[in-house]
This record gives C-alpha cells, sequence and structure tokens, in this order.
C-alpha cells in the first residue's frame, strides 16, 4: 500500500482490504507481544521469590518469541551484549544476576516494540485509539474513508479510500461504521478484527 504524504494529499481509490491488512497485521503482532508481557510479569515475580531457575526459562522464552521483531536501525540496541553477559553469569551458576540481566535484556526490547508498533494505541477500539480517519457518505451512496496511518519511524500519510455500493466490502464497511446515511461524517474505529474483508 502506498502511504500519501499529508502535505500532498492526494484521492487515491485504495482497495479497503489494504488498509485492513496492515490494521490486523500490527494488531496480531501486537496481541503476541501482550503475551510476552503477561509471562515477563511472571518471571519478575520469580525474581522476587528468588526462583532465578523459573524466571530465566521465561526470560528466555520471551526473548525467543519477540526475536528481531523489537529491532530498528534507528534506535541503538545495547541489550545483545547484555545477553552474552546473562548467558556468562548463568553458565558461572550466578543465576540471581543472570535473571536481572535477562529482566533488563526482555524489558528493553519489549519497550522498543511497543514504541515501534504503537502497541499501547492499538488495545481496544474504544481505550487508547479514538480513530483512524473520518468516514462520510456521499449522494451516490459511495462511502468515502479517509485515514490517517503512521510509520514505525515517524512518517505521516494518509489514504482516501472510495467504497461503491457495488463493492463486495460496502456493507462490511457499514457494518464497521455502525451504519451511515447520506451526508452523514463519522469517525473510523481501528478494524481490529477484520477477517471478512481479507
Amino acid at each position: 500500500m502506498d502511504y500519501i504524504p499529508v502535505d500532498q494529499y492526494i484521492n487515491m481509490n485504495l482497495h479497503v482490504k489494504s488498509v485492513v491488512a496492515v490494521a490486523n497485521t500490527v494488531t496480531s503482532v501486537c496481541n503476541s507481544i501482550e503475551e510476552i508481557t503477561i509471562s515477563f510479569e511472571k518471571a519478575k515475580g520469580y525474581i522476587t521469590d528468588k526462583e532465578f531457575k523459573k524466571a530465566i526459562s521465561l526470560f528466555d522464552d520471551g526473548i525467543k518469541k519477540i526475536g528481531n521483531q523489537y529491532y530498528s536501525t534507528d534506535i541503538q540496541d545495547d541489550t545483545g551484549m547484555k545477553l552474552i553477559l546473562a548467558n556468562a553469569e548463568e553458565k558461572k551458576g550466578n543465576l540471581e544476576r543472570a535473571a536481572y540481566l535477562k529482566r533488563n535484556v526482555l524489558e528493553a526490547r519489549i519497550q522498543i516494540f511497543n514504541t515501534l508498533n504503537q502497541c499501547n494505541k492499538i488495545t481496544s477500539q474504544t481505550e487508547t485509539i479514538k480513530y483512524i480517519g473520518k468516514a462520510w457518505m456521499e449522494n451516490n451512496r459511495e462511502v468515502v474513508l479517509q485515514l490517517f496511518l503512521q510509520e514505525n519511524n515517524g512518517a505521516l500519510g494518509q489514504a482516501i479510500l472510495r467504497c461503491k455500493p457495488d463493492d463486495p466490502q460496502y456493507n462490511e464497511v457499514l457494518k464497521h461504521l455502525k451504519g451511515l446515511n447520506q451526508g452523514e461524517r463519522k469517525v473510523v474505529l481501528p478494524w481490529l478484527d477484520a477477517k471478512a474483508l481479507i
């Protein structure tokens, strides 16, 4: 999908599936980080209880699951060196030190990941993100979606999608908007589960 710079506003006929696919991908990635975060909190509890082996196991699992999804060339990342040190401490039998180092590595990677993917903004349709654009219906019953997009690198863009009454996704778009009448304007909430449009 092409991103349109805000300062070069153009009308484009982009297919709804493109925008939905982008929203679903980000949502899916953010859901996986939620699971890692839950496991991370449990591992911190193991540290408190001085069960360092269990903590290390959960931290290792979280580090493996997040993989390099957190990485960006826009950041300086020293977590790799900390992880090497943590593994060395674990081999030496210093499990407490290893657990704390791995906690710091995973915590940093989760924070970077959330910042880059704006996961804190995609938690629900009614909480953090209020809307991702505007919609209105024109006199010919065509639904126009003006969606705002933001890349991980901070670049902003917007797209105009026109959904005609004969478009296969027309009814799904109206359903997502909870109905729309000619001349009416509404905000567009994020598509958090839009498999029907793909």
